[in-house]
């Protein structure tokens, strides 16, 4: 079971030590993040606390088709490219939207991969 108290502190620990990453930032305009299957809002109040200036944050509570599945078809796979290409930062909530590597060598403006499990 977890203990959601004790994961809040530590999540609201992590996002008061998030400083700007030079690396990261794009030529124009803010740090794009993309928040993928966190359907509960759990992270949203975290995330609003960074400089709008700085990032911009998206959220996507819908679960994205699986890029690899064998059912998935070209077109739907060319959606998800399409919804996650403009974000440097990604960060899945729950390993719900699998990344193999073809879908990630799609995403050129992708630098940081922020996921949870085994399975990424």
């Amino acid at each position: 079971m977890i203990n959601l108290s004790s994961a809040s502190r530590r999540l609201r620990a992590c996002s008061a030590n998030i400083r700007p990453i030079s690396n990261l930032t794009m030529s124009s305009g803010p740090i794009k993040i993309a928040v993928l299957d966190d359907y509960q809002g759990i992270s949203e109040p975290k995330y609003q606390k960074l400089d709008p200036s700085t990032y911009e944050v998206s959220f996507f509570i819908d679960t994205l088709s699986p890029y690899d599945h064998p059912d998935t078809i070209q077109d739907v796979k060319d959606k998800v490219v399409a919804r996650l290409e403009p974000f440097t930062v990604i960060s899945t909530m729950r390993e719900r939207t699998p990344f193999p590597k073809e879908l990630i060598s799609r995403l050129p403006n992708l630098k940081l991969l922020l996921t949870t499990g085994n399975r990424n």
